[in-house]
């Protein structure tokens, strides 16, 4: 069971939990409404490769601060547009994971193509499935207990 802090400013509630013997580091928004799956069927991952990793695989505390508008960029991808919203974000063994659901409507391909476009310094990867009943979020919820499982 991870430690878990309150919510931020900013709508997001963070945690720490340890796995696999590492650090991992969770965000998520404070409220998620899974009633959003069936608007949102897709789940789509975008993997980000730390450049600058201490031996724990967590990022150095200055680059770390340096993504912080890359981050929010990310975060947003898909929400300042309505096409869906990012549901959770982990921090464990040189990456940063990034967890969208969004419409099956939305060119996730060309959303994505742009992000790497504007922001080349980093090394991104894609995933997309389909996800129509969350149960990805749901099991992570119950393996972890960060994340509310209430529908």
């Amino acid at each position: 069971m991870p430690e878990t802090f309150p919510p931020v400013s900013d709508g997001w509630s963070t945690a720490e939990a340890t796995y696999e013997g590492f650090p991992l580091y969770l965000r998520r928004p404070t409220e998620i409404d899974y009633s959003q799956s069936a608007r949102f069927p897709v789940q789509v991952v975008i993997e980000h490769s730390l450049e600058k990793v201490r031996s724990s695989g967590l990022p150095e505390p200055e680059y770390n601060r340096s993504l912080l508008d890359f981050d929010g960029v990310v975060v947003e991808l898909f929400e300042e547009s309505g096409d869906g919203y990012a549901v959770l974000v982990e921090t464990f063994a040189g990456k940063r994971i990034y967890y969208f659901y969004v419409s099956s409507e939305t060119d996730v391909q060309s959303r994505f193509d742009t992000l790497a476009g504007n922001f080349p310094e980093h090394e991104l990867a894609l995933e997309q499935r389909s996800d129509s009943d969350w149960s990805f979020l749901k099991r992570y919820a119950e393996g972890f207990g960060f994340l509310p499982v209430s529908e």
